[in-house]
């Protein structure tokens, strides 16, 4: 098929009718006698399809490219870009565009152009307010979103009528007339009508300007306009925007008096704009004001000590309260056998439910996914069934087995899996449950084909990890040791860290740790940046409960407020959790965390809070003084 585009696949599907920007048609797959496919070009050379039969669109696509009627996607926008040129030679030679539109113009009529009714209509006007075109504009239910321009203008034949065609290049700014009427504002330059406007309304003292053809058509306008004129551009926050901006501020340069570029934070969400609400602690006309000297160097991006000390950021939340922040990389290694990965589920089910990581501070639930590398189902499934009484909603888990089972391995290695991954954090984030922490078990056995000891190729690793951090996405990564404790590879990749913990073999007689010993280990944090955690190492062992459950026993040498609270139990015998608090001095939310992680421990009962033999044995070794009181209290078994 030459064209393979919407119209001509849906007459090869039959029953194809005009609806709107598209077609309906019949669905390729299901049985459909009442044609319930709704088929369009999208704005980049795509096919948009949607069954309203409730076909998924996975099905769609699939019964598509069986039928040979789905093509790759650089074929198909290649086919479809010699299509749209040919058409727009064409139309050059048989109509004759009339701009600016004479006054007698009829309105414009959505059936007659095959488009549906626009979200809105943008008129572009020259300096003296005539109209010169119009830019249609429709956002679909489906997310996309279709823009297409339109112009006045007289066939051969000498019919005068509204068609869907750009004015010839260099092509006038959206925004003349303001421009005009303003001729000593400072000028906004952004990135689309929809941003225009919403610009204008948030700073009335600036003459807002964009072009036309989105960010990789700004090369085809004139912006002649602008001379003599100080200029601020605001990129939308993605990268196609800031490259736009960079080619504008090339062309600007020796036109205008002078250039500024908005720099924005990097906890602006990925594709912002100014038509978006504005993030918490974003202060818009301060960026503005700051904005500095743009161009293709790094100019641009050096600020006084003063400036830079005026910025706006936020205070910085945590996942694990002093050493693990919200969008941070941080890595845990160790030896096989040693317990990795019982340790990271532990982590993640901590902060998916907001209950304490062992004696570190949760201070909220958070959306925690899980990726792992190269665990069987059943086992994966029977490790968090023991570790945790219910599954928490806020964890979420991409178990190897399935990828393996549909084949599709996750390689972080590829690009390309890199950004299915970017991908699916994207339409999580969109069904309201965006990952906070990201934790990859393990670093070797999800990144095939990566030669460990060679530094210079973790390049596209670190980057892609640093494009999750600066997303505000934390990620952790396992990691394995080398046989002689460090951990294994090149050791470039802990530059980026910001927190790096260490599993070690306890020492014993032998010096090693016999194989029935489990998961036993001591957890020492390797780096840290910012305040020191405390402690600074714990010894840990996981021990199996009568009930099948498993609980970490842990040993450190400093005492922790959740210690405090079996002292309190043995020595005030409270009725309730609301004495203990008065009798700790802390408030009542988090002494009730406490009880529940020590009964969950098996170390008290409740109602009221007892100490339970395991418990009275632990305080103990916590408060040998009270040993005479807890002798007393039961049999300590030892």
């Amino acid at each position: 098929m030459a064209s393979l585009n919407a119209e001509a696949i849906a007459n090869v599907l039959g029953k194809a009718r005009r609806s709107g920007g598209g077609f309906m048609c019949c669905c390729p797959a299901h049985d459909d006698q009442n044609p319930s496919l709704f088929i369009s070009d999208g704005p980049n050379g795509d096919i948009i399809a949607k069954c309203f039969a409730s076909c998924t669109t996975e099905n769609v696509r699939a019964a598509l490219r069986a039928k040979r009627l789905w093509p790759e996607a650089g074929k198909r926008r290649s086919a479809v870009s010699a299509d749209m040129r040919k058409e727009r030679r064409r139309r050059e030679q048989d109509f004759r565009i009339l701009t600016p539109v004479p006054s007698d113009a009829p309105e414009l009529d959505w059936g007659m152009l095959s488009l549906g009714d626009p979200t809105a209509v943008y008129d572009y006007r020259n300096a003296r307010g005539e109209l010169l075109m119009r830019i249609y504009r429709q956002d679909r239910l489906t997310g996309e979103k279709i823009i297409r321009p339109l112009v006045y203008a007289e066939a051969r034949s000498g019919k005068r009528s509204w068609y869907v065609m750009s004015l010839p290049t260099p092509i006038p700014l959206y925004g003349l007339d303001h421009l005009a009427t303003s001729p000593e504002a400072l000028v906004l330059v952004v990135e689309g009508e929809k941003t225009a406007d919403a610009a204008r309304r948030l700073f009335p003292d600036y003459s807002v300007v964009t072009w036309s053809g989105g960010a990789n058509a700004s090369q085809k306008s004139d912006w002649s306009p602008l001379r003599g004129r100080k200029v601020v551009l605001w990129p939308d926050n993605d990268e196609p925007g800031r490259k736009a901006m960079d080619q504008i501020a090339a062309v600007l340069k020796p036109l205008a008096a002078s250039v500024g570029l908005v720099n924005l934070p990097s906890f602006v969400p990925d594709k912002w704009d100014l038509a978006d609400p504005a993030p918490d602690c974003l202060g818009l006309s301060a960026l503005l004001t700051k904005a500095v000297s743009a161009g293709a160097g790094l100019r641009r991006h050096i600020l006084s000590a003063k400036d830079f000390l005026d910025i706006a950021t936020p205070p910085r939340e945590y996942l694990i309260r002093e050493w693990l922040p919200k969008g941070a990389l941080a890595m845990v290694w160790a030896t096989r056998g040693l317990g990795k990965t019982w340790f990271a589920l532990t982590l993640a089910i901590s902060i998916a439910s907001g209950e304490n990581f062992l004696d570190y501070e949760v201070p909220n639930e958070e959306v925690v996914l899980f990726i792992d590398g190269e665990m069987a189902l059943g086992e994966l499934q029977d490790r968090i069934s023991r570790l945790a009484d219910e599954p928490p909603e806020r964890l979420h888990i991409l178990p190897s087995e399935m990828l393996f089972a549909a084949g599709v391995p996750l390689n972080i290695n590829d690009p390309a899996d890199q950004q299915k991954l970017i991908d699916a954090i994207d339409e999580l984030a969109r069904e309201g449950i965006r990952p906070s922490l990201i934790i990859l078990d393990n670093l070797s056995s999800l990144t095939a084909g990566l030669d460990e000891n060679d530094n210079s190729a973790l390049d596209g690793i670190i980057r892609w990890l640093l494009r999750l951090r600066h997303a505000g996405v934390t990620v952790l990564f396992v990691h394995h040791a080398n046989k002689s404790g460090d951990q294994r590879g090149a050791s470039r990749r802990e530059d980026q860290l910001d927190t790096s913990i260490k599993l070690a073999s306890p020492d014993n007689a032998a010096g090693t740790v016999p194989l029935h010993d489990g998961a036993h280990f001591i957890m020492e944090f390797t780096k840290v940046r910012g305040r020191k955690p405390r402690p600074l190492s714990i010894e840990l062992k996981l021990i199996e409960k009568p009930d099948g459950k498993t609980v970490w026993s842990m040993s450190s040498s400093r005492i922790m407020p959740r210690d405090h609270v079996l002292r309190i139990i043995a020595t005030r015998n409270p009725r309730t959790q609301d004495e203990i608090a008065a009798e700790t001095n802390r408030a009542k939310g988090t002494v009730s965390k406490d009880c529940q992680a020590l009964e969950r421990a098996g170390l008290i009962t409740r109602d009221p809070p007892r100490l339970t033999d395991l418990g009275r044995g632990h305080a103990l070794e916590v408060f040998p003084e009270l040993a005479s009181i807890l002798y007393k209290q039961g049999d300590l078994g030892i």
